[in-house]
């Protein structure tokens, strides 16, 4: 049975601080959650935004056409979460885990067809919400298999529906120690937010959610953020290190693959913190922009790489702001004005579960004429675009 089309009249207005105009395309009596920044929320040609919706109950996949507001449901799927669905970097289909495995639904056709299916290495019980990892040039797609003893790996699969899959052990004994060598200490390796590097598919970074930057007697190796790993060897080298101090978060590859950007903030507190990036080898290190106004968050690299946008985590009044990184420039865009840290009790509504500390996740379309967000500033969190074509070149 098709999926039925519906109409989200977009509502632009002048934000109230800065008089540049917002748009607002979902809105309804329930949530519309917009993937993950370092993941595709747009197609090639910025016609599509996905997201994902309660609108029926449960968190399903959506396709929003911008221009004219008709949206439509992607496909059916039995189990999934707010970050579940998100582009092929170069074909046109929305890629939506289901449960433990991959779907891909092609935009204008909706046509379905089945990615991958990691059941055989995924428990049953797995409670879904996954995030489809897809690699730049949509080859390959990943998951994390969190083991509950012993080591956890990546799952590694091709796109072409052949269910190829390569288990990738991340053993403790690969780590290399900032600075080289072996670590002094033992370190326990748990994955969260990994990403394929876009200049090599062959290499994944992630997050250390044993994140113990924050204690300055911690060995370095314990304080590493985030490390890369290399597919075929299994080593494990420092990509974001933050001397004691300091710390790194949020971590985002550019589209070239040649960057790796991220927040450093200080510890404790948090700011003044700053827009940074290395190599991806983890060097270079290079600051864009300190402040200590905002708490500033999470960063989306421009497609030239030539702008980052950055929301902040200051609570209940946050902003976007956009900065070049060859020059002095920055624009204030809008505010937000994301609950953050605050359930919101007078706007959100009874009946919806309690707040999941949602925040912006500001991030480009695929021309770079666009930035998208998301805000609960109404009760319910909903997709909001700005057009920066007149500041950010996209010829």
């Amino acid at each position: 049975m098709p999926l039925a089309k519906f109409t989200m009249p977009r509502r632009a207005f002048a934000d109230e601080k800065t008089g540049r105009e917002v748009w607002q395309v979902t809105d309804g009596e329930f949530e519309c959650g917009l993937p993950y920044m370092h993941s595709c929320s747009w197609n090639a040609d910025d016609r599509y935004l996905v997201f994902m919706s309660n609108r029926g109950g449960a968190w399903q996949p959506y396709a929003l056409e911008v221009a004219t507001g008709e949206a439509r449901q992607l496909c059916q799927i039995t189990k999934g979460g707010c970050y579940s669905v998100s582009v092929d970097p170069l074909a046109n289909e929305a890629y939506c885990f289901d449960h433990r495995r991959i779907l891909a639904v092609e935009l204008d056709t909706l046509a379905t067809r089945q990615v991958a299916d990691f059941g055989e290495h995924l428990d049953e019980s797995d409670s879904g919400g996954r995030r489809p990892v897809i690699s730049h040039d949509g080859k390959r797609v990943l998951t994390p298999l969190r083991a509950k003893e012993g080591p956890s790996s990546l799952l590694i699969a091709a796109t072409d529906g052949s269910n190829e899959i390569t288990v990738v052990p991340v053993l403790p004994e690969n780590v290399v120690a900032p600075g080289g060598g072996r670590p002094e200490v033992d370190v326990v390796i748990t994955l969260c937010h990994e990403q394929f590097c876009p200049g090599d598919s062959n290499v994944v970074s992630f997050q250390n959610a044993d994140d113990q930057q924050n204690d300055p007697d911690q060995p370095p190796a314990r304080r590493v953020r985030e490390w890369r790993i290399n597919c075929d060897s299994g080593q494990l080298t420092p990509l974001v290190y933050m001397p004691p101090g300091q710390r790194g978060t949020h971590c985002i590859w550019g589209r070239s693959g040649q960057r790796f950007y991220f927040h450093r903030k200080t510890v404790p507190g948090w700011t003044p913190t700053a827009l940074c990036s290395v190599d991806a080898a983890g060097g270079d290190l290079r600051v864009y922009y300190e402040t200590s106004d905002h708490k500033l968050g999470h960063c989306c690299a421009s497609p030239d790489e030539q702008w980052l946008v950055s929301d902040s985590q200051d609570d209940a009044e946050n902003i976007l702001l956009l900065v070049n990184l060859a020059r002095d420039e920055q624009h204030l865009l809008c505010w937000p004005n994301a609950a953050i840290n605050s359930d919101r009790p007078d706007k959100r509504s009874p009946d919806l579960p309690p707040h999941k500390h949602r925040h912006p996740h500001p991030a480009f379309s695929r021309t770079g004429r666009y930035i998208s967000y998301g805000s609960d500033i109404t009760g319910r969190t909903q997709a909001y675009v700005l057009d920066v074509g007149d500041l950010v070149d996209v010829t």
